[in-house]
């Protein structure tokens, strides 16, 4: 698994972003938790560990649960996407300290490609695919 994903189904985004992830998913690399405490049981008691997480924070309190476990991912890439654009919330999603932060009212294809260049440095058998931006495994 290389990819962990947080992400509620039924906020009005966590839709959105399924959609961009869903090229991934027919070759196992993704791992969805769909909540907080579901992805705190997940990074405590899975020895793997992720090469990259998709953090999709509906609201500030889930963003402040995230932020708990900051310990947990310090380990890992991270792509955070925040529920406002408010500085305190923007300032509290820099203490996970993310490599690409978005927001959730912004395009979400932007992620897809940053997914896609995280993937393909921490695995070279994947390539940058310019028709989706997301990666594909070489035969």
């Amino acid at each position: 698994m290389d990819i962990l994903v947080y992400n509620k189904m039924k906020q009005k985004y966590g839709r959105r972003l399924q959609k961009i992830l869903e090229p991934l998913e027919p070759v196992n690399r993704l791992e969805l938790c769909e909540s907080v405490d579901g992805l705190s049981f997940r990074l405590r008691h899975v020895v793997q560990v992720p090469a990259v997480a998709v953090l999709n924070a509906g609201s500030r309190r889930e963003l402040d649960a995230l932020v708990a476990l900051a310990d947990l991912l310090c380990d890992v890439r991270i792509i955070l996407i925040l529920p406002d654009r408010k500085m305190e919330t923007t300032a509290a999603g820099h203490r996970l300290h993310p490599r690409y932060l978005t927001y959730a009212d912004s395009d979400f294809s932007e992620i897809s490609a940053v997914l896609g260049k995280m993937i393909g440095r921490v695995n070279p058998t994947i390539t940058a695919d310019p028709k989706t931006a997301m990666g594909a495994v070489r035969a």
